[in-house]
């Protein structure tokens, strides 16, 4: 749809793989230098690998076929709403911002539209902000250096601690991680294909992925560390759209920590934090994120015992709320 002499609006239910290749052109060329993305990794991920069925695409363009801003519309949660992530290029303005969101809160039709605004972007929350959108959740990047001493691995008496095996521990995980993500819809409903396609990405690493069990119950997971290196050249293969590039130096990040509900209390969510941050250190990294809801108390205290400061938060907002 045309809407000026200069700018034109598509929106879609999937997006050719030439659509493809130049949303990931804009969002590399829009990434911060500290390797901040525009667009959540579950977006990316779905982009690349196709497999988000219930979602809608945003493209604006100019008349020459340049694309200028980018929105993705996830249908998927029926209870809370379908939410939006937005992302426009360095020499667009609020004018692609608001065509992109005027689109999104059509394409909800009824629903009451979530909007993510990430990385403390301003001219997003300035936008929602006017639009009537309210705060549902913050979402907090923290950071530390690895250069200052961490505490000793301290694993309570009863419990053992392995790295992830393919091929056998995915059904472990994955419910384990529905126990503990059971009010985060976006991370509990992980499936068996979310896991594997994450496990193809380069960074992968089941070295770096750590599970502590009860000695007393070896079937069940009792908590979960998985680190992720960023910084890894991206392989490229023909055919596939390449995993996103990093110009900045490696660091790590704690990527999925949790302790299941009928082990918490053992000391064991600080016990693999700590394994974990320790095999980062000896990668020879200089610095560890992470991103922790803001009102998950508990989590945050641990993160900020152990070193981690806030260092930018995302928003999602909700029309109304």
């Amino acid at each position: 749809m045309k809407i000026s002499d200069s700018l034109i609006v598509t929106s879609t239910e999937s997006v050719s793989q030439n659509d493809l290749a130049q949303i990931v052109q804009l969002i590399d060329s829009v990434t911060a230098p500290d390797g901040t993305r525009p667009i959540s990794e579950h977006v990316e991920l779905h982009l690349r690998e196709g497999g988000d069925e219930a979602a809608r695409h945003l493209l604006v363009r100019k008349t020459n076929g340049a694309l200028l801003g980018y929105a993705h519309l996830d249908c998927s949660d029926q209870v809370k709403g379908p939410s939006a992530e937005l992302v426009i290029s360095h020499d667009s303005g609020p004018e692609v911002l608001g065509h992109l969101l005027a689109g999104m809160s059509r394409d909800a039709a009824e629903s009451s539209l979530r909007l993510w605004a990430r990385g403390d972007s301003k001219h997003l929350i300035d936008l929602a902000n006017e639009q009537g959108f309210g705060v549902e959740r913050e979402l907090v990047k923290m950071g530390r250096s690895l250069f200052t001493s961490l505490p000793a691995i301290e694993l309570p008496q009863g419990f053992t601690c392995r790295t992830f095996e393919p091929g056998k521990d995915e059904e472990l995980f994955l419910a384990a991680n529905r126990e503990v993500f059971k009010s985060l819809p976006d991370q509990k409903r992980w499936t068996r294909r979310d896991l594997t396609v994450r496990m193809k990405e380069d960074w992968f690493d089941p070295k770096g992925f750590f599970l502590i069990f009860a000695n007393s119950d070896p079937n069940q997971l009792a908590a979960f560390h998985w680190t992720k290196i960023h910084g890894q050249p991206r392989r490229i293969e023909a055919g596939r759209i390449p995993a996103p590039s990093h110009s900045h130096d490696a660091f790590g990040e704690i990527y999925v920590l949790g302790v299941t509900p009928k082990f918490q209390g053992h000391g064991l969510g600080q016990a693999i934090a700590v394994i974990g941050l320790r095999h980062l250190v000896d990668k020879g990294l200089d610095s560890a994120i992470l991103y922790v809801d803001l009102n998950n108390s508990p989590a945050v205290a641990l993160y900020e015992k152990l070193g981690f400061s806030q260092l930018s938060k995302d928003i999602l907002f909700r029309k109304g709320a």
